[in-house]
């Protein structure tokens, strides 16, 4: 089964940038990506929620067409070495956000898909329900469908890929610590999910960015202190 609806619109730009005005997002449309995400089953990585908070910097997503639809996509690149205290964390992992079918009357994402895999590209990582951050070949992701009453039904990853080829990123926003990047990401993904909690139906989707989709890397470096 293979969720797909499409309503979108333009929007207004938040801050200054060289990518096309076309692939503009509107504050509505990212907040409900983002809020859609936090209603991840319980089942993935607790770290995705926490992840999700340079949600802000994104103001732009990809227009992929396929066949009579559109899935708007972003990647995310984490690259974190930081201390807290006496802990050091160094973690390489790379998200992809997408989504389709954002109605601007109901304020609702039809199908939002978010996975998330360990290392920076290039990446060629398989999807379980589980995996290790930082496990090299390891990933995971979920879909989320998202109904005008805002209810959603969730399913989790049992299988798949995600592969990412290159990224390029240019100048940087933030300070010594926080630094967010923006560029491109290049790649592809497929998922079959199983839903969440009785894995009584199953949904499938894939996505071809290979020729580039919009995306910010996240830096954190230093002592979070």
């Amino acid at each position: 089964m293979e969720l797909s609806k499409l309503s979108d619109r333009g929007a207004e730009q938040r801050f200054k940038s060289d990518l096309p005005a076309s692939n503009l997002l509107d504050d509505c449309q990212c907040l409900n990506a983002h809020s859609s995400i936090r209603q991840r089953p319980a089942q993935s990585p607790k770290r995705v929620q926490t992840l999700l908070t340079p949600g802000q910097s994104i103001d732009r997503a990809s227009r992929i067409a396929q066949g009579g639809d559109t899935t708007r996509v972003v990647g995310i690149e984490f690259d974190i070495d930081a201390s807290q205290g006496d802990s050091n964390i160094v973690s390489n992992l790379t998200g992809i956000l997408a989504w389709k079918g954002f109605d601007s009357t109901t304020s609702t994402v039809d199908s939002v898909y978010f996975l998330l895999g360990s290392g920076r590209a290039p990446v060629t990582d398989s999807l379980w329900s589980r995996f290790t951050l930082d496990t090299a070949g390891t990933g995971t992701g979920f879909v989320i469908h998202q109904f005008s009453n805002f209810t959603v039904s969730k399913w989790l990853s049992r299988g798949g890929h995600l592969r990412t080829t290159s990224s390029t990123y240019g100048s940087s926003q933030g300070n010594a610590t926080f630094k967010v990047f923006k560029g491109t990401l290049s790649g592809e993904y497929t998922i079959t999910a199983k839903s969440v909690p009785d894995s009584s139906t199953t949904v499938t989707s894939l996505l071809d960015f290979g020729s580039g989709s919009h995306a910010i890397k996240v830096q954190i470096h230093g002592s979070l202190f």
